[in-house]
Formats: C-alpha cells, sequence, structure tokens
C-alpha cells in the first residue's frame, strides 16, 4: 500500500521532465500561448501534480486508514479508477509520442497499469 502511494511522487520529477525540451518540449510550447492562457495551462498543471502528489502521500502515510474506513476505500477506489483511465489515455496517445522518446510513454504505461488495478486490487480484497 504504501508502495502505491510512494508511486504517485514519480509526478514530481516526471512533470519536469516532460515539460522540458528535452522530451515533449511543453515548455517551449507554452510559450507560444497568450500570457494568461500559458498561466492558465501552467496554474491547472502545478494543481494537477500537487493533488496527485498529496494524495499519494496520504496513502503512503496512513495505509490502514486507506485501507480500514470508509473514506479511505473511497480514496482508493477514485485512485484506482483514476489511474486505469490514465492508462487508457496514455496508450490511446501514446501514438503521438515522438520515436526518440517513445520509451517514456512505454515507461508511463507501466506505470500507470500498476497504480490503476493496484487501487482497486486493494480496494476491493480488502474487508469492507
Amino acid at each position: 500500500m504504501r508502495l502505491l502511494g510512494l508511486s504517485q511522487l514519480i509526478q514530481l520529477p516526471a512533470t519536469a521532465m516532460l515539460a522540458g525540451d528535452r522530451v515533449l518540449g511543453l515548455r517551449s510550447e507554452l510559450a507560444r500561448l497568450s500570457p494568461i492562457n500559458g498561466a492558465i495551462v501552467r496554474v491547472l498543471g502545478g494543481a494537477s501534480v500537487i493533488v496527485l502528489v498529496a494524495s499519494g502521500a496520504l496513502v503512503a502515510t496512513y495505509p490502514h486508514d486507506a485501507i480500514w474506513t470508509s473514506l479511505g476505500r473511497a480514496l482508493l477506489s477514485f485512485l484506482g479508477a483514476f489511474w486505469t483511465a490514465r492508462f487508457g489515455l496514455q496508450l490511446y496517445y501514446g501514438r503521438f509520442w515522438p520515436l526518440r522518446v517513445r520509451r517514456w510513454h512505454y515507461f508511463l504505461c507501466i506505470v500507470f497499469f500498476l497504480q490503476g488495478p493496484g487501487y482497486l486490487l486493494v480496494r476491493f480484497a480488502s474487508p469492507s
């Protein structure tokens, strides 16, 4: 359980790496947006990373509560559904990744595949 929660901390370096010009060039793409649109994308992206890291930190810090309380089981259900959907989106958009960095796409597929079903397995295998 702790490992699943800790796995969400990957969001910080992965987002920074993907945003850099060496992988997907997101930073240079954002620079082409108007200042307000660029700010909106940065704020929403940053908020998403913070929420994902924080929810993973909660699961890693309180694994017993995640398994044994109704709120914890709801969080596990949400995270399981979220990461399973994220895996599906990663598969779909994988064809658009440049070949030179496709290995990062496969890495993310593995991570999301382990996270989604992992959370769901813990959620539904644990006593209610």
